[in-house]
């Protein structure tokens, strides 16, 4: 599933309108959270979010954490603007982040080499291996999706060992 959190207008006969639910960023993610992904059979969800769909996406996971962190198994941001330390949240989904979640940022470094997080507790942050932030996702995509798969793997390990029990 693809979001557009940014669409959230449309133009009806020279009219301006407000697509229902959706009138920030912040509301469309959830409208679709919970007329969508909360009743959809999907149990493990990795999230890619971009630039302000990071906010979004911890604004989300704030709101709906039960669920969020019980189906989300990685989170891969680029060039996030978020912060957990200014968006509220607390201490069991700052440690939520920290673990399945990672930051490819911009940055003149090579691909995927750690930068500082100023002692911030968040995700780490690595070089998308660019300076420019429209190109973070692309120039990342290799690295993220090798991160996402190394998240499901540990994921269905974890399951599976949990099913064992």
């Amino acid at each position: 599933m693809v979001l557009n959190t940014n669409y959230n207008f449309v133009q009806r006969d020279g009219e301006r309108l407000q697509i229902r639910g959706n009138g920030y960023p912040e509301d469309h993610a959830l409208y679709v959270w919970e007329h969508f992904v909360s009743k959809a059979a999907a149990r493990n969800i990795a999230v890619v979010a971009h630039s302000y769909g990071g906010i979004v996406t911890v604004e989300l996971s704030i709101s709906q954490q039960e669920s969020f962190t019980d189906r989300v198994f990685a989170i891969a941001f680029t060039d996030s603007v978020h912060s957990l330390a200014h968006q509220e949240v607390r201490t069991s989904l700052k440690a939520f982040y920290v673990k399945h979640a990672k930051n490819w940022i911009s940055s003149d470094e090579p691909l995927d080499t750690p930068v500082e997080n100023f002692n911030r507790i968040d995700c780490a942050r690595v070089s998308a291996g660019t300076q420019r932030h429209e190109e973070t996702s692309w120039f990342g995509f290799e690295s993220i999706f090798k991160f996402l798969d190394m998240k499901y793997k540990t994921r269905i390990a974890e399951q599976a060992a949990h099913e064992d029990l």
